[in-house]
């Protein structure tokens, strides 16, 4: 079997980002002419419009770079933030609001012209200089791109909890500030849920520590009567009310808060919560 050695050792002249990202200049059949490393004040050179998009989830960087093979010529976006959360949220911002937008395997999905990439604290785009290009043809190029990163941190990924039959995948966003309009609420996990044919939103994000998490209820509770709902019930642990006609509710458990929104009744807010209760108390599917 023959072996592409540039896949294992980056050639002598690989160009090295003031962030430690180490890429070469050729990557089996992929060549680039040159390597532009972009800090976060200088991203909108190549982005202009875009920056503050990226800098939400914390990016501490651009890394561009324009490739050709005989399989076609796309442009390198890799995004380096500071963390595996804030990379993660900006793939599913970008990722799950393309149109046409279909998986290729976990963390690397596409769309004809574009295909999206996520990396421990990487997030990266391929963007094809023909629009209809197909990804598959470059996911060779973001393998090989892969195994230079830095190694991705095992940790858990707070949205493996939202995984049920009653959740629909595509809907799952993120949010690194205010969701839902909360200034109580960053870091969210949400997706749209199904039951009995009652649709809400289940959201979810995990803190350092229980007093973390208890702040978050303490502080939500104080914004649920500013923006004046109706009907708030609350306990040690958990608030809930009624607000413009639909139904939410959140809890914290730990180091974690989760909870309902946008059901259509009380009766809906109880059985999706009930639902989402009782699937987090099996523990996260992988």
């Amino acid at each position: 079997m023959q072996v592409d050695p540039a896949y294992f050792v980056p050639p002598a002249n690989a160009e090295v980002a003031d962030v430690g990202v180490t890429l070469p200049t050729t990557l089996g059949v992929w060549q680039t002419p040159a390597l532009e490393w972009l800090p976060a004040e200088r991203m909108y050179e190549r982005i202009d419009g875009r920056a503050s998009f990226y800098e939400q989830f914390g990016a501490r960087g651009l890394l561009y770079a324009g490739w050709s093979s005989p399989a076609g010529a796309w442009d390198l976006y890799l995004y380096l933030m500071n963390d595996a959360t804030g990379a993660r949220g900006a793939f599913l911002a970008e990722a799950n609001g393309a149109n046409q937008h279909f998986s290729i395997k976990p963390n690397i999905c596409g769309t004809p012209g574009t295909l999206f990439f996520l990396h421990g604290a990487a997030y990266g785009q391929l963007i094809a200089t023909k629009p209809a290009a197909p990804p598959a043809s470059v996911t060779g190029l973001v393998a090989r791109i892969i195994a230079l990163l830095p190694a991705a941190v095992e940790e858990l990924d707070p949205s493996t909890y939202l995984r049920h039959p009653a959740v629909a995948p595509a809907t799952l966003e993120y949010a690194e500030a205010d969701a839902f309009g909360y200034q109580s609420l960053a870091r969210i996990y949400s997706a749209q849920a199904v039951l009995q044919e009652e649709s809400a939103t289940w959201f979810i994000a995990t803190l350092s520590n229980h007093a973390a998490a208890a702040d978050v209820v303490r502080r939500y509770t104080a914004e649920l009567r500013t923006f004046g709902a109706t009907d708030i019930f609350t306990n040690d642990y958990a608030v809930g009310g009624q607000m413009l006609g639909a139904w939410e509710v959140l809890a914290r458990t730990n180091t974690m808060i989760y909870g309902i929104r946008d059901a259509g009744s009380h009766t809906a807010l109880t059985q999706h919560w009930h639902a989402l209760h009782m699937h987090l108390q099996r523990g996260p599917t992988q």
